[in-house]
């Protein structure tokens, strides 16, 4: 029972546009890349899925547990570049893949805690693993600043300290 929708129609629908109108409403730039995206669903069990889906996140906007509306950096690339070998990330870009990922916990834990709320939102979030690793990882060496922390690695730790002691004799030898 499968009927595919001609292009013919949806340019009679003005599907594009419509498509538009909805990324205008998207927070985040890969909302807005995934909504212009979208193509009709033929599949009847799919289509009810993202009407649920649908459903659940509008009723979260007239009960006291709202979906948390959380914004996404985009961090594709970052985790591209990842994939590279002896490629590297600028400390921002680790900073925003943590935050990413506590945002990621955050959600998953307010779905589980609102389970019978949000069924299918549930199921969707089931997929996705709740790690702290990364998060922990990241923040052990990188501070909330940007900055990479002394105790990064020992190295690190000694080329500090011999810098600020080489900085040190050079303004003893000022004054």
């Amino acid at each position: 029972m499968t009927k595919n929708i001609s292009e013919k129609t949806l340019q009679d629908l003005e599907f594009t546009t419509v498509l538009k109108q909805v990324a205008e409403f998207c927070i985040s730039g890969l909302g807005k890349e995934k909504a212009l995206q979208t193509i009709p669903i033929s599949n009847k069990k799919k289509l009810f899925f993202e009407l649920n889906l649908v459903n659940e996140y509008l009723s979260s906007f007239e009960n006291e547990n709202r979906i948390p509306n959380h914004n996404f950096d985009d961090i594709t690339e970052s985790i591209k570049r990842l994939a590279i070998e002896n490629s590297f990330l600028e400390t921002e870009a680790f900073l925003k893949i943590a935050t990413t990922s506590e945002t990621v916990n955050e959600l998953k834990k307010f779905l589980k805690k609102f389970e019978t709320y949000y069924p299918t939102h549930f199921i969707l979030s089931e997929s996705i693993e709740f790690t702290t690793f990364i998060i922990d990882a990241i923040k052990k060496i990188i501070t909330a600043d940007g900055i990479i922390a002394d105790n990064a690695s020992s190295v690190l730790k000694q080329i500090r300290k011999d810098t600020h002691q080489v900085r040190g004799k050079i303004s003893e030898s000022f004054t």
